[in-house]
């Protein structure tokens, strides 16, 4: 089973209208995943939700649209031969978007899957959002958190470099970077797959920014089976959006 999270930027739109979302299907097919995380799904519900069937189509996945009030939605695609029992999106008052499912693998293993896209601006409303994003095992959290983690290796330089008015976004009063969203997880039995796999690598997914802020968690029953999980660096992700997406590889049925 193939798990994808990708931040796409702004509904893969640029400002002058230009879209990516031919980028963002090519990354997909390419990558081949069988349940992918979007966030900044924008624009997906208008004008016919055309946006929506036009990733559908070039995908051959089902797309499954969480809004939000902020605009900013989460979407995940499901492959056919995946069965989705339930979805639906969460409360928006502590995330940009919050969609999950419950989804039955080939094989017959149920699954619950959380997208999340955590606020950009609160410690306090990402650990919320954190909070109200717990599939019971076995089960999947990924998104963008919005936050690194206070042990990825290269951060203190990467952090000197982003200003004092980024900084505090990640920060708290004592100016420390505030990673609770992620200790939670972690705290519920939920493992950080890239780095099980990459303990002394720093696993940007914000080049920009030179960090960490997009992540796959699953409970632990489901990262004993896990295979790789890596950051996708090659073209075209370096022009379909400002992150670069996650992929992890679980042997399960």
């Amino acid at each position: 089973m193939r798990l994808m999270s990708y931040n796409i930027l702004d509904g893969a739109l640029d400002a002058d209208g230009t879209s990516r979302l031919a980028l963002i299907a090519e990354l997909i097919g390419r990558l081949d995943p069988d349940v992918v995380a979007l966030q900044e799904a924008n624009e997906f519900e208008l004008r016919g939700q055309e946006r929506r069937f036009e990733l559908e189509r070039a995908t051959g996945m089902r797309l499954l649209l969480g809004l939000s009030p902020s605009g900013y939605h989460g979407a995940l695609l499901v492959k056919p031969g995946f069965g989705i029992v339930t979805c639906c999106s969460g409360p928006p008052g502590t995330n940009r978007s919050l969609v999950e499912a419950r989804l039955v693998t080939p094989g017959g293993l149920g699954i619950g899957v959380a997208g999340v896209h955590l606020d950009p601006f609160s410690p306090d409303a990402r650990l919320l959002g954190s909070l109200h994003a717990l599939p019971g095992p076995p089960g999947i959290v990924m998104g963008d958190f919005n936050s690194p983690r206070t042990d990825d290796p290269g951060l203190d330089a990467a952090l000197s470099k982003i200003g004092a008015r980024l900084f505090a976004r990640s920060g708290n009063l004592e100016g420390d970077v505030d990673d609770r969203a992620l200790r939670v997880l972690e705290a519920a039995g939920f493992v950080d797959l890239y780095r099980k796999v990459h303990p002394g690598e720093p696993g940007v997914t914000m080049p920009r920014l030179g960090l960490r802020f997009d992540y796959i968690f699953a409970t632990a029953d489901l990262a004993a089976n896990l295979v790789d999980c890596q950051i996708y660096e090659a073209a075209p992700a370096d022009r379909a959006s400002d992150h670069l997406p996650v992929v992890a590889d679980l042997d399960v049925a």
